[in-house]
């Protein structure tokens, strides 16, 4: 479960940061089929401190509450909430356990394409 989660703080090194950050965080495979797909439109109307979810590579995560314990800090989570972050993601580099629970929060799909207007 992810109770029991260590909260990044100020007096905690990086690296202390980083391995506290994953203990608690399950690591399992999803079935990307049959997750609901998401507009962009959608997926930006999640952007709050307590509903915060982000796009990387064409999949939708909920991390808000990973947004706390994530350890470059939840204020790059915020900054860039409801928003297609794979650039910065892949540019940033992540640690292989960053990539292992990363479907931890995966709630969905992009869809591709326009939306159609009614």
């Amino acid at each position: 479960g992810r109770a029991g989660l260590v909260c990044c703080c100020a007096s905690a090194s990086p690296a202390e940061r980083t391995m506290d950050a994953f203990t608690d965080y399950e690591v399992k495979e999803v079935d990307e089929d049959s997750l609901p797909e998401f507009t962009a439109e959608e997926v930006a109307q999640h952007a709050s401190l307590d509903d915060l979810w982000i796009i990387i590579y064409g999949r939708v995560y909920d991390v808000t509450e990973w947004q706390h314990d994530h350890p470059g800090g939840d204020e790059v989570l915020l900054e860039n909430a409801g928003k297609d972050v794979s650039a910065l993601f892949r540019n940033v580099g992540h640690s292989p356990d960053a990539n292992a629970i990363r479907p931890s929060f995966m709630v969905g799909r992009l869809r591709q394409g326009k939306a159609s207007k009614l």
